[in-house]
């Protein structure tokens, strides 16, 4: 049994109860690097700081920007290697990483349903003026054959990481990650958690982001044309995924891949394309955050994050048998307004993008207090 441990410095969000209506907190009009947001965290440790890639026919960064549409900066996923990424998430990090939070990058996206492998990077959450250092990775393959995938969770008790797939045709399926990092020389196996139902998720039932509550009490997805909310049991995680979530009234946004909690206990979405839109869902009403059950036992620091000593110098460049390139890069069709660009995928190589953003409305921040200690394990 693989326990975690964690090391985060926030104050747990709230938890909505009753939802108020979404609202454009801004639009980020001139970062032409940035047109295909598929994925937001909040950063732990940087209050007022949003994080967000590209997926298909970008590279391995991660863009920061504020919620008045200014871009901050770009960070390089310093060790990873870039295919499709399709969305993060944040936290706990695997034992052994000595990191006050983690992001976990979904590298899952298959558009062809045609990759043998699949990564997840794990990148210490960068500083100011930082790369994103890798500290763990997973490659996996799914079971019976391959699936498209946009959303990534992590839960925040226990620490294991979940992918939710995309199905153009059939339903969407929950896949959980193997406890311990493989590495980038062992393919582990996807365990199949269970099936969704496709008509819990609107019209076209395509998952395209999703994220898990740091109190493991909510989980929200989000498809092209709305989203969703399970209540969640923390000692339970996979309790929920035989009943049908409930709609929460997110901005439907053209092309939108990405949802994340906000500090505030809301819940904020960007969309592709620029400019990328930053949509606020507010609560209107909410309770304290629920807090993690304390651990069966003590955390084991196995000093293994699945990587070789030497990864932090040099790029993972996707050395799996998978040559069908074609069929990875993100078209995204589904929805009529996707116009999503295609390109070869970067293969660890930093990229000197710089721009400016645009401001058009600004929002007071939730202070981000209080030094949370929560030990997980699996």
């Amino acid at each position: 049994m693989l326990a975690l441990l964690s090391t985060l410095a926030f104050a747990a969000a709230p938890t909505c109860t009753t939802w108020g209506e979404p609202a454009l907190l801004s639009t980020c009009d001139d970062c032409p690097e940035l047109n295909e947001s598929s994925g937001v965290v909040w950063a732990r440790n940087r209050p007022g700081v949003w994080f967000t890639h590209n997926d298909a026919g970008g590279t391995n960064n991660l863009y920061a920007f504020n919620e008045a549409g200014e871009h901050l900066e770009t960070h390089w996923a310093n060790g990873s290697a870039f295919r499709d990424w399709e969305d993060i998430a944040s936290g706990p990090c695997p034992a052994g990483v000595e990191a006050e939070s983690c992001i976990y990058i979904g590298d899952v996206g298959d558009n062809g349903s045609s990759r043998e492998s699949v990564d997840i990077w794990v990148v210490a959450e960068p500083d100011e003026g930082e790369d994103a250092l890798l500290v763990a990775q997973w490659r996996l393959e799914y079971p019976v054959e391959p699936h498209d995938c946009e959303a990534i969770v992590v839960h925040p008790c226990t620490g294991r990481v979940y992918l939710l797939t995309k199905e153009r045709e059939g339903e969407p399926v929950v896949f959980r990650v193997p406890a311990e990092p493989t590495g980038p020389d062992t393919v582990g196996s996807l365990e199949l958690v269970a099936t969704l139902s496709r008509t819990w998720l609107g019209d076209n039932g395509l998952i395209t982001g999703a994220d898990w509550s740091d109190g493991g009490d909510r989980l929200v997805v989000r498809t092209y044309d709305g989203g969703w909310e399970w209540v969640t049991d923390p000692e339970d995680p996979d309790a929920h995924w035989d009943t049908p979530p409930t709609v929460i009234p997110i901005d439907v946004e053209g092309q939108g891949e990405s949802i994340s909690f906000h500090p505030d206990g809301g819940v904020l979405t960007t969309t592709e394309r620029v400019p990328m839109r930053i949509v606020h869902l507010p609560c209107a009403e909410s309770v304290d955050a629920a807090v993690c059950p304390p651990p069966g036992e003590e955390p084991v620091d196995t000093g293994d994050s699945g990587l070789p000593t030497d990864t932090a110098d040099s790029a993972d460049t996707d050395t799996d048998t998978d040559t069908d390139t074609d069929t990875d890069t993100d078209t995204d069709t589904d929805p009529p307004t996707s116009d999503s660009a295609e390109g070869d995928p970067s293969t660890g190589s930093k990229a000197g993008d710089s721009c400016g953003c645009g401001s058009s409305s600004a929002v007071l921040w939730l202070g981000v207090l209080g030094l949370g200690l929560r030990r997980r394990s699996d």
